[in-house]
């Protein structure tokens, strides 16, 4: 018999056997369903923080407060809370170098707002005792702090029952002191 006239089997091809894939094709199709649900079912949805809402609803004097989820991506987290008429937004950045990205911050948005737009409304203005520093913008009525290891922008979007800058300084202050954010 020549070589070349035989026919390749499945040991000759490495291919395994049609016995083998069979079982082991009737095993992956029983293991699927088992996969399905289980603890990614059971999961909790992750949630804003508590302290921040809980901060904002003192503040304005509601008994309770509603939180979006969270939108989260590496080093970034936001959510936006509700107090009655009140609404406001914290965007936590924690990427590295936070305090020196937070000053840089501030003094762009003074050359920008003081040096060439001339626009007060977006200047920037410190607020003391707000973390390691912190600075009020009035135009787009938002508060800029930092812990040194993370910024923390409270955005006042509606403000019922409280001045705008004094509500960002109470969520700002809570939010720095939330360590789950």
């Amino acid at each position: 018999m020549r070589l070349d006239a035989r026919q390749p089997d499945d040991a000759d091809t490495g291919l395994l056997s049609r016995r083998f894939r069979l079982a082991l094709g009737l095993l992956l199709l029983a293991g699927l369903p088992a996969g399905c649900g289980g603890a990614a079912d059971r999961a909790e949805t992750p949630r804003c923080p508590a302290g921040p809402g809980s901060a904002l609803a003192r503040a304005v004097g509601a008994p309770r407060v509603a939180a979006s989820a969270p939108e989260r991506s590496p080093g970034f987290a936001a959510c936006r809370y509700a107090a009655g008429r009140t609404r406001i937004s914290i965007a936590v950045d924690s990427a590295p170098q936070a305090f020196r990205r937070w000053s840089n911050s501030q003094v762009e948005r003074w050359q920008v707002a003081v040096g060439w737009s001339h626009t007060p409304s977006q200047a920037p203005r410190v607020v003391s005792h707000v973390g390691a520093g912190a600075f009020w913008v009035s135009g787009p009525r938002e508060l800029v702090a930092t812990d040194r290891r993370r910024i923390v922008t409270v955005r006042v979007v509606r403000a019922a029952g409280a001045p705008p800058r004094a509500l960002a300084v109470v969520v700002a202050k809570a939010a720095l002191r939330t360590a789950s954010f």
